[in-house]
């Protein structure tokens, strides 16, 4: 086999083929050659020797170590042709004369432009065309590259990420709730509605990149409950795993303050750096499921904290402050001078007519029953099992009756109708005044 006719090597996992060690060439005439070895040195050597002959030494040279490696055909590249070489996330490109370096969590877009396969990366440096080949190297070239520019079901050092470094995901859940949120009340504490909430969570993890969010698409309160579920469930969590969460833990115990406050520096400096930037950035919770007041403690300390644990300057704490003022002014400009509500405040009644029972809801007109009965359950701080049985109901008084229309009367039987929810066995009464 001649070197010149090697267009791609790529490096297998590690006991993919029987071997501790394989490696596979892709010929010109798009044959497959697999080699193997149980010898670590070995193997290295072979990968390095290939890759020095293979590669063009503009490439080699700032290449390193490699998962794959070779040309492809390319709109960008001398004569139709770029080189390329990818190890974990960044992906080395050789287009004329000089070697570009890209973060494939960072793209900006990935998409196949045809039914052939052909592949557009979009980044900060413009876009990269990448036409489609029938030979066996290029599906793996796809394979890869959609595989290592982020998914939503890994921890947050694998997702799609921002120039900043932080999880595609968070930053426009934030973004959304500091531009919509900020004059709401109860954000992170209300829910939103369960079917939203599930429907955006699946958008995020299968491409964050391609999510939009409006102002009008979804609430602040089914973003903010989004955005504490994907927290929840992403693996290790920001605090990279239970071993890591268990030290932070461990640290709020401390009695003396500038020791505990050292410790959270020393914490937060070994965490992952995509971890890192996202705690520096946004400190969002995610290092108990809620149950632990201890990680509740950790949070608001870090929070409490948050100039003296990261070093943030006055000038940038005060520049932080300017942009949520702005915000805030923004929204005060553009309500009308006068409006009709589109919402009333409510008491409810949880069990009984009583004074101890009673709660002052807000409801909006697009209010759910679902939505009513969650937050009055979790203002009375009661835990809803998965299968509980809740009903509830609107009286009105027996003096009142006189006073509304046949119409009104019909327009209550449909909300009755719609106030009723399933769950499991209980007979408890939620009641509407």
């Amino acid at each position: 086999m001649k070197t010149s006719g090697i267009i791609c090597l790529s490096v297998d996992s590690p006991g993919k083929h029987g071997y501790e060690h394989t490696f596979e060439l892709y010929s010109e005439e798009g044959r497959v050659y697999l080699f193997g070895t149980d010898d670590g040195s070995i193997f290295k050597n072979w990968i390095r020797a290939i890759a020095m002959a293979v590669l063009p030494p503009a490439l080699f040279d700032v290449s390193g170590t490699c998962d794959r490696l070779g040309r492809l055909r390319c709109t960008e590249g001398n004569h139709g042709i770029g080189w390329f070489c990818l190890s974990t996330f960044k992906l080395q490109v050789l287009l004329e004369d000089n070697v570009q370096t890209m973060d494939l969590r960072k793209l900006l877009t990935l998409n196949l432009s045809d039914s052939a396969g052909s592949m557009v990366l979009v980044w900060r440096g413009g876009p990269l065309h990448l036409l489609a080949d029938r030979r066996p190297h290029f599906v793996g070239w796809q394979t890869i590259i959609q595989q290592r520019s982020g998914a939503g079901d890994q921890p947050l050092s694998q997702q799609e990420l921002t120039d900043l470094g932080v999880p595609v995901t968070i930053d426009r859940c934030l973004d959304h709730v500091t531009r919509y949120g900020l004059i709401s009340s109860g954000i992170y504490r209300k829910s939103g509605i369960n079917s939203h909430v599930t429907k955006l969570l699946e958008r995020f993890q299968k491409d964050a990149r391609s999510v939009t969010l409006h102002g009008s698409d979804y609430s602040v309160d089914d973003v903010a409950n989004m955005l504490k579920r994907f927290l929840r469930e992403v693996k290790d969590v920001v605090f990279n795993g239970q071993e890591n969460s268990d030290s932070w833990l461990r640290a709020a115990g401390l009695e003396d303050r500038s020791e505990k406050i050292h410790r959270y520096q020393i914490l937060l400096s070994n965490l992952p750096e995509v971890n890192r930037n996202t705690q520096s950035t946004h400190l969002p919770p995610g290092l108990t499921d809620g149950a632990d007041v201890t990680g509740s403690q950790v949070v608001e300390e870090l929070i409490q904290n948050y100039c003296s644990i990261l070093n943030v300057s006055e000038s940038d704490l005060q520049r932080q402050h300017n942009m949520t003022s702005d915000i805030l002014n923004k929204h005060k400009s553009q309500r009308p001078l006068s409006r009709t509500p589109s919402s009333t405040v409510c008491a409810v009644y949880l069990e009984k007519k009583d004074e101890g029972a009673v709660v002052l809801v807000q409801i909006a007109a697009d209010m759910t029953v679902a939505k009513l009965v969650s937050v009055v359950l979790e203002l009375k701080r009661i835990q809803q099992a998965s299968e509980e049985f809740w009903s509830c109901y609107e009286f009105l008084e027996k003096e009142d009756m006189g006073e509304i229309s046949p119409f009104l009367i019909f327009i209550s039987v449909v909300f009755l109708l719609n106030l009723f929810i399933h769950s499991k066995c209980h007979d408890d009464l939620l009641y509407l005044y």
